[in-house]
């Protein structure tokens, strides 16, 4: 459903804006961390998360986010 005499309008901002100078979106998913794996291990549950019910999204990504808390709390632990 559309608003009179809003068909065919730009949107303010495009929804793919990319920092000039920032890595293409490829070359951010493929990249390696060099550390102990567990940042590639919480985001790798991230994979096939569309094919999952909505209802069950909150859960994986507070999953997730405590994980990589983990991660960083260890890691100022180390330092």
């Amino acid at each position: 459903m559309t608003e009179a005499g809003w068909e065919g309008a730009e949107p303010a901002f495009p929804h793919n804006i990319q920092a000039e100078g920032s890595p293409e979106p490829e070359a951010v998913a493929g990249r390696t961390s060099g550390g102990d794996g567990s940042v590639e291990s919480a985001m790798a549950r991230l994979d096939g998360l569309a094919e999952r019910p909505v209802g069950e999204h909150v859960a994986v990504f507070e999953e997730v986010l405590g994980d990589l808390e983990h991660t960083l709390a260890s890691v100022d632990e180390r330092t």
